[in-house]
């Protein structure tokens, strides 16, 4: 606070001079922490690889059904439930993991700080996220591991906050024992216990011009007003309706594909890392 003669001597003790002198609350800025590197577990596997649709434009055909989101400009995150052997006795048992795309990270480092990759699991109270992977990995009776793939996004990650006050979490995949369930079944379950997926712009039959026409735009996270100095999106990600893997993409990979915004690429300020 501060200590100075009143601007007018009529005020009442008490009055709210906020307006007047335009005061706002200050948000210190938010300190996220990678946390410390675990030891990778085979099959707490990464994310697939998503390949720029520009340079295959025909493995998505004519008329297949797709879902067009929304792409975050925030980290890459993964969390899962693994058969592991435990570290104290060998014995193999169902383990929460978590960590960034390339890395499994420990919850706790040596200061006791929380990795900001663990935040989408609570620490207390009911755990909507985990209560869908245990039960993912009891329907479909997994053997190893049931991953869910998202990002995570807002204060102190990328420099696009989105209007976040604080860590914000959006889930696009998920997968059991390496195979990554069609769009309709993951829906499904996110639907059914709450956890939030990304935003969706479109779903139908596929025609090339439609990822031009939903790559640049607003963001959809949050109001434009509200979104930060950049109010456009990242770009979008292609997928069909229905899993599947193509010949035409590197190592047969997985149809997943992207489209970038160029006025992303050319916002000032910028952070990109992957």
């Amino acid at each position: 606070g501060t200590v100075q003669k009143v601007d007018d001597e009529t005020w009442p003790v008490g009055m709210s001079v906020v307006d007047h002198y335009g005061i706002s609350k200050y948000e210190p800025p938010m300190r996220c922490t990678d946390g410390d590197s675990a030891t990778p577990i085979h099959a707490f596997h990464p994310y697939t690889s998503i390949e720029n649709i520009n340079n295959f434009p025909t493995v998505i055909q004519n008329g297949e059904e797709v879902v067009i989101s929304e792409k975050i400009h925030g980290t890459n995150w993964r969390g899962g439930y693994v058969l592991h052997p435990n570290e104290e006795t060998g014995e193999a048992e169902w383990q929460w993991v978590a960590g960034s795309h390339g890395q499994r990270r420990k919850e706790f480092n040596s200061k006791g700080v929380r990795s900001m990759y663990w935040f989408p699991f609570k620490t207390e109270g009911a755990d909507p996220l985990k209560d869908m992977l245990h039960d993912i990995q009891q329907h479909t009776d997994a053997k190893q591991s049931v991953v869910v793939f998202g990002e995570i996004f807002g204060p102190g990650v990328q420099d696009m906050q989105y209007g976040q006050k604080g860590l914000s979490y959006r889930v696009f995949d998920i997968a059991v024992d390496g195979k990554y369930l069609d769009f309709n079944v993951m829906k499904s379950y996110c639907e059914a216990y709450g956890v939030q997926m990304v935003p969706y712009l479109c779903r139908g039959p596929f025609y090339l011009e439609m990822v031009a026409e939903m790559t640049d735009g607003p963001t959809t996270i949050c109001d434009a007003t509200d979104a930060g100095k950049f109010k456009g999106r990242e770009g979008v990600v292609i997928r069909p309706v229905k899993e599947r893997y193509s010949p035409d993409l590197p190592n047969y990979g997985r149809v997943v594909l992207k489209s970038v915004s160029v006025d992303y690429y050319e916002r000032k300020g910028g952070t990109e890392y992957h």
